[in-house]
């Protein structure tokens, strides 16, 4: 009978860490690499073990080439070795400083007043390039006894400086520092009376990097291994070695699955590592240790291609509020760096400078670093036990996290963009202040103050890509105060059009007024002139014939005058159209409005003319009624069905409602989130409102109840967009995670269905009338047709857009 949990030994798999040397029992498949390690170690006396990430450099250094040392495999050497292990970080010669002065490695029992061990030895190796070889020499640890000098991590020399600190470079941007170090390490190669023995360790990427240092090409050549690909037998070994010694059996066909999931790629072995420990424990813990650890275990996890990111994300729901959830993404953005390296990296940071970016409390960022360190994580170093105080460096345990866990794939590329448009407003702004580029305006400008309004930068966290934040504030200040100030300048000048055309409208009309006062004297004295005939008619009947002569010239003048009248009201309503269709906004409209007045008082049809010019200012949206209320640009509209209410998203970060037949009244402000509002819509019953947030929450409110909401979680980026299905019974939203999620409104506590086939930001939703097709717009320059009904199923693509797809509507 198998043995139970309890009876069961600790997990023989370390998970994304390395191999630590006590751990050598559980180190199989690489027996013949430690052999040629230790062969080259022996002749060059100067071993660079590289590979890609992933691939166990470390763990081969610390359970292979370490214990063979101790067991004599260096027939020359003997078995008496003192081993300082060590990554240099930003100030190597301190870090090796600090490594030979653990107790037991050159001095044991050291005591000195004032000074500390660590110190006296850092003093010693800036001396000279003899240093190393100096301070062994001062320990006289006898003729027998051997120094290993473990450099893990050797590309930290590449990339890391000191914050706040100026050091010296040389013409390729390295400090003196990192040049004092590697000659230290190059002057042991080329003296033959110390037993000193030097290793690195080394992402093969980085080789090219070698070339800033004289010498370390030619030393890394004479003494390069590069870690090969493990066999089919080598990788059995690693899977089956450490079960064995955890007192387990292995199913056939788990073992030649896993073989075949590793492949022949190194990077997976840190992969393969993880499943391992993710696997044994949920069988120790599912299983309760009975039978051997099977395919159905395997699955469960995930397998290698979704274990680490099902892990990370479970441990990351262990994250009880949104407060830790914003702090563990500061954290993760800083321990990562895809801004200053696009092969992405490991970025160690003390916790004090975490604190900083975080701004938050010692206590608060060690909460969540302790989650994602505990024993059943590990993905934070230190490991679970080491006290954390300021000046502790924390990383992540392995680069894979960067590969295998989504969200932090996002955060990493979201840090690296912002990052890019930080370095170029602060280039741009060096550039300013020494009169070489002119201040910001569209669209830099907006996409800046987007940016800043979205990022919130502070100098702490500028200062990790440049050292001008202030400079860099103030040339956007500065850029954003000459836009106001175009702004104004416009409006006034728009306010004097405005007012001139007022004018030249008052002074037409007088004119007409003027013209219609004349008509009417000329008709008066025409009727005292027709009475005064009338008398003389009577008076004088031989004056009849005349009498009627004049009469009827008097009608003839009159119709000549009418039709004057006529023509000069038309003329001057066809002058009036043609200037109202070259003139925008309220001039354009008072213009064709007193056209349309000529053309009436002229009773005749309207003229095209005037027809044309009232069309013309009447359909732009300029003369809609015009509703302001919000705060902040309005990113978000729709309508209810029935068309009486409007709802309106504002960066301001409320909802605002709007009773169309009653325009002017105050709208009803829903209570949103402290966060910009992206998209909005309407239920088809009109009773259910749903609205996108920037920090990639969806909140629902019943307008029957709407002092309370429902929150919806689920996408890590901005939702730009939402849509109800014709029944109501669906809502879809679209995020800048590159994923659409489907909702059931009915159900808020259920996990949405993610349909994560696009391979860029999501900016448009929209169902067919009939329920059965979701259309999704991206930035990937695509629009994917979905089954709702069948999720699962491969999305039908369109194609063909040579640019972001911002809208999709049936």
């Amino acid at each position: 009978m198998s043995p139970t949990t309890s009876a069961l030994p600790t997990n023989p798999f370390p998970g994304l860490r390395p191999f630590r040397e006590d751990e050598a029992h559980l180190f199989f498949g690489r027996e013949s690499q430690v052999d040629a390690l230790v062969d080259t170690l022996a002749n060059t006396h100067f071993l660079s073990v590289v590979g890609t990430s992933g691939s166990g450099k470390s763990s081969l250094v610390n359970c292979g080439l370490r214990p063979a040392l101790h067991q004599g495999l260096m027939a020359q050497a003997g078995t008496a070795w003192r081993m300082a292990q060590f990554r240099p970080g930003n100030r190597p010669l301190r870090a090796m400083a600090h490594a030979l002065a653990q107790d037991g490695v050159l001095f044991s029992d050291f005591e000195a007043a004032g000074i500390t061990l660590a110190e006296i030895i850092e003093a010693t190796l800036r001396m000279s390039k003899l240093g190393l070889i100096d301070i062994f020499e001062q320990a006289r640890l006898g003729k027998d006894v051997n120094l290993l000098v473990v450099v893990d991590q050797f590309e930290e020399l590449f990339r890391y400086q000191q914050p706040g600190v100026t050091q010296h470079e040389n013409a390729y941007g390295i400090s003196e520092e990192a040049v004092a170090f590697v000659n230290l390490l190059l002057e042991v190669r080329e003296q033959a009376i110390c037993p000193i023995y030097v290793v690195l360790t080394m992402r093969s990427d980085f080789l090219g990097d070698c070339a800033q240092f004289h010498g370390l090409p030619e030393a890394i050549n004479a003494g390069q291994y590069l870690v090969p690909r493990l066999t089919r037998d080598e990788r059995r070994a690693t899977i089956r070695g450490p079960i064995a010694v955890g007192r387990a059996d292995t199913a056939p066909m788990l073992l030649t699955r896993l073989v075949n999931d590793v492949g022949d790629n190194p990077d997976q072995l840190s992969i393969l590592q993880h499943a391992l420990n993710r696997t044994w424990s949920y069988w120790q813990h599912e299983a309760e240790g009975q039978g051997p650890l099977g395919l159905m275990h395997y699955d469960a996890i995930g397998t290698m291609a979704h274990a680490l990111d099902r892990h990370a994300e479970q441990t990351y729901a262990e994250l009880s509020t949104i407060r830790q959830q914003q702090i563990c993404e500061k954290l993760f953005k800083a321990l990562t760096d895809k801004a200053t390296d696009t092969r992405g990296v490991r970025r160690p940071t003390t916790l004090g400078t975490l604190c900083a970016l975080a701004e938050a409390t010692e206590a608060e960022v060690t909460e969540v670093i302790d989650v994602f360190r505990q024993p059943s994580a590990s993905f934070v170093m230190p490991p679970d036990g080491d006290t954390l105080e300021a000046e502790t460096v924390i990383d992540i345990s392995h680069e894979s996290l960067m590969r295998g866990w989504k969200r932090l794939k996002t955060w990493a590329d979201e840090e690296m963009e912002s990052a890019a448009m930080y370095c170029r407003l602060e280039e741009t702004a060096r550039l300013w202040q020494r009169g070489q580029a002119g201040l910001w305006g569209t669209p830099d400008l907006e996409n800046a103050l987007a940016w800043k309004a979205q990022a919130c930068p502070s100098l702490t966290w500028a200062s990790r890509y440049g050292h001008h934040f202030e400079l860099a504030i103030r040339f956007l200040n500065a850029s954003e105060a000459q836009r106001d100030k175009e702004r104004q300048k416009q409006e006034a000048a728009r306010q004097r059009e405005l007012a001139q055309a007022q004018a030249l409208a008052d002074a037409q009309q007088r004119r007409a007024e003027a013209e219609h006062q004349r008509a009417e004297e000329q008709a008066a004295a025409t009727t005292r002139f027709r009475r005064l005939a009338m008398v003389l008619a009577a008076v004088f009947l031989l004056a009849v014939g005349a009498a009627a002569i004049a009469r009827f010239q008097h009608q003839r003048a009159e119709i000549r005058r009418v039709e004057a009248e006529r023509l000069r009201l038309v003329s001057g309503a066809q002058a009036l159209a043609a200037q109202a269709l070259s003139k925008p906004d309220e001039l354009g409209a008072l213009l064709a409005r007193q056209a349309y007045r000529f053309n009436q008082r002229g009773r005749g049809h309207v003229l095209h003319q005037v027809d044309r010019a009232l069309r013309t200012v009447l359909s732009t949206p300029h003369f809609s009624h015009i509703l302001r209320d919000h705060r902040g640009p309005v990113y978000a509209v729709a309508f209810s069905r029935d068309g009486h209410m409007l709802a309106s998203g504002s960066h301001d970060g409320t909802v605002r409602l709007w009773h169309l037949h009653q325009p002017h009244a105050a709208p009803r402000v829903l209570a949103a989130q402290q966060n910009h509002i992206w998209s909005i819509a309407f239920n088809p019953d009109g009773h259910t409102l749903a609205a996108g947030h920037g920090n990639g929450t969806i909140q629902l409110w019943d307008l029957r109840q709407p002092h309370t909401s429902t929150i919806l979680h689920g996408h890590t980026g901005p939702v730009y967009a939402v849509a109800f299905s014709s029944q109501g019974h669906t809502l879809a939203s679209g995020s800048h995670d590159a994923t659409v999620r489907l909702w059931k409104p009915s159900e808020p506590d259920a996990s949405p269905r993610v349909l994560d086939n696009h391979t860029g930001p999501v900016f448009s939703v929209a169902f067919s009338p009939d329920g059965g097709t979701l259309a999704s717009g991206s930035r990937d320059r695509t629009v994917h047709l979905w089954d709702p009904q069948q999720p699962d199923a491969s999305p039908t693509i369109l194609t063909g857009h040579q640019g972001w797809v911002r809208a999709v509507a049936f």
